[in-house]
C-alpha cells in the first residue's frame, strides 16, 4: 500500500486513515529531513501509539520528558570508563556461549558439522549483553529468569494487533496477553529492585547506578522496561543475521576471520599466547578501531535486515511544513517512514538485494549527495543513544 501510494504522488508523499489517527507517509527527501530533523516531532509518541505493545509513559508530553531522561541515562551507562571496566564479562559471557555451541553434539552424516538456531542461541547471548550494560546482574546470573524474561518479550513483540491502535478501547485477547505478561515481567523486575534496595548487596551494574542516583522505585523499573525493549529487538535480529549472511558468503566470512587473526598477531604478547587470549586483552577503543570488515559487515547487514518503519507523532500545537512542499503535518497527526525507501533504494545502494560489505569499505563506492540515507540505529536528531 505505501510503495503504490508513493508511486500515484508527485512529491512521494500521501495521507491516509488507521482507524481515526491520520498518518503520513514520507519517501521525498523534504520529508526525511523532516521527520530526522525536526525536534517539535514527539519521537516516543509516534512509536507507542502506532506499535501496540510498546510500553507507554502516559501522555504524550510525559512521554517526550522521559524520552530525554532515558537517554540522560543511558549516556551515563555507556561512559567508556564504564564499558571498559565491563568489557572482561562480555568477552566471558561471548566465551561461554562458544563453548556450548561447540559442545552441541555433531549432526548424524555431516562430518562434525553441529547446528544452531541463531534466533535462539545467539538472540540470547545478544540479550544476555543487552542486560549487561542496561539491566541487573541478578537476571544474568540466573538462566531460568534470563530466558523467562526474554520470553516474555517475545510474546509482547508477537501480540502486536492491527486492533489495537484501530480500537484501542476494544479489549482483545492480544491486549489481555500483552497485559499478563506485562504485570509478569513488572513482578519479575519488581522484586529484583527490592532485594537490591535493602542494602545487603551491591553489584557493578545499571540497577545499582540508578539506585546510587536516589531514582524512586518507579523510575528505576520504568528505565529497566524500557530499556530492555529498546535494546533487544534491533540488536538482536542484526546479531543473528549477521552470521547467517556471513555463512552464505564464504568470501567475506574469510575476510573476517583473516582481519581476526591479523587483528591477534598485532596484539600478541608472545607467540605461546592463545586467540581468545589475545582477543580478551584488547580495549574498547582496539574493538571500534580494528575491525573495518566485521564493522562493514554489521552494517550491511543491519541495511538489509532492519525491521520497519518510523513514526513520529506532531504534538507540537501547530502544524509542521514538510520542506518546501507545500504539505505539512497537521497537529496530532503521525509522520511513517519506509526505511526501505533508503536501504533498498538503487539509487543510493546498486544491487540493493545483495550483502556487499564492500560498500563501506571503498571510500568512493558510497558517497551519496543526500543525507539520511543509511538510517540503521536512527538519523539526524533522533539517533539511537550508543556515544555520548
Amino acid at each position: 500500500m505505501i510503495m503504490e501510494g508513493t508511486s500515484l504522488s508527485h512529491t512521494g508523499d500521501f495521507g491516509f486513515y488507521i482507524g481515526k489517527k491520520h498518518v503520513i507517509s514520507v519517501s521525498s527527501l523534504a520529508g526525511r529531513r523532516t521527520i530526522y530533523e525536526n525536534r517539535s516531532l514527539n519521537f516516543p509518541a509516534g512509536f507507542v501509539e502506532l506499535l501496540a505493545g510498546i510500553p507507554s509513559i502516559g501522555e504524550p508530553a510525559k512521554e517526550q520528558s522521559w524520552h530525554r531522561q532515558f537517554n540522560k541515562i543511558v549516556c551515563q551507562l555507556t561512559r567508556k570508563e564504564v564499558l571498559a571496566r565491563r568489557l572482561p564479562v562480555w568477552f566471558l559471557d561471548i566465551q561461554t556461549a562458544c563453548r556450548e555451541f561447540a559442545s552441541q553434539p555433531p549432526v548424524p552424516g555431516s562430518k562434525g558439522w553441529r547446528v544452531i538456531n541463531p534466533f535462539d542461541s545467539l538472540y540470547l547471548l545478544v540479550y544476555k549483553l543487552t542486560i549487561r550494560v542496561v539491566g541487573s546482574t541478578d537476571i544474568v546470573d540466573d538462566p531460568e529468569i534470563l530466558r523467562r524474561t526474554l520470553g516474555i518479550f517475545d510474546t509482547f513483540e508477537r501480540s502486536s494487533s492491527v486492533l489495537g491502535f484501530v480500537f484501542p478501547w476494544l479489549i482483545t485477547g492480544s491486549h489481555l496477553t500483552r497485559l499478563f505478561y506485562g504485570i509478569r515481567l513488572y513482578y519479575l523486575l519488581a522484586g529484583n529492585i527490592t532485594k537490591r534496595q535493602t542494602g545487603q548487596t551491591r553489584k557493578d551494574d545499571a540497577l545499582q547506578h540508578l539506585l546510587d542516583q536516589g531514582s524512586s522505585f518507579e523510575e528505576v523499573i520504568k528505565f529497566q522496561m524500557c530499556a530492555l525493549w529498546a535494546g533487544v529487538l534491533t540488536t538482536g535480529t542484526v546479531g543473528s543475521w549477521a552470521p547467517i549472511l556471513l555463512a552464505s558468503h564464504p568470501h567475506w566470512l574469510a575476510k573476517c576471520q583473516e582481519e581476526i587473526q591479523a587483528v591477534v598477531a598485532k596484539h600478541r604478547a608472545n607467540s605461546t599466547q592463545r586467540t581468545n587470549d589475545v582477543l580478551g586483552t584488547l580495549q574498547s577503543s582496539d574493538w571500534e578501531s580494528d575491525f573495518p570488515v566485521m564493522q562493514a559487515c554489521l552494517q550491511e547487514t543491519l541495511r538489509l535486515v532492519i525491521p520497519g518503519t518510523v513514526f513520529r507523532k506532531n504534538t507540537s500545537g501547530a502544524a509542521i511544513p514538510i520542506g518546501s512542499t507545500g504539505q505539512v503535518v497537521p497537529n496530532g497527526s503521525f509522520l511513517a517512514f519506509l526505511i526501505d525507501h533508503v536501504h533498498m533504494n538503487p539509487s543510493f545502494y546498486p544491487d540493493p538485494s545483495n550483502f556487499d560489505p564492500g560498500r563501506y569499505l571503498d571510500d568512493a563506492s558510497h558517497k551519496t549527495i543526500e543525507p539520511h540515507t543509511f538510517v540503521g540505529f536512527g538519523s539526524g536528531c533522533h539517533p539511537c543513544t550508543k556515544k555520548c
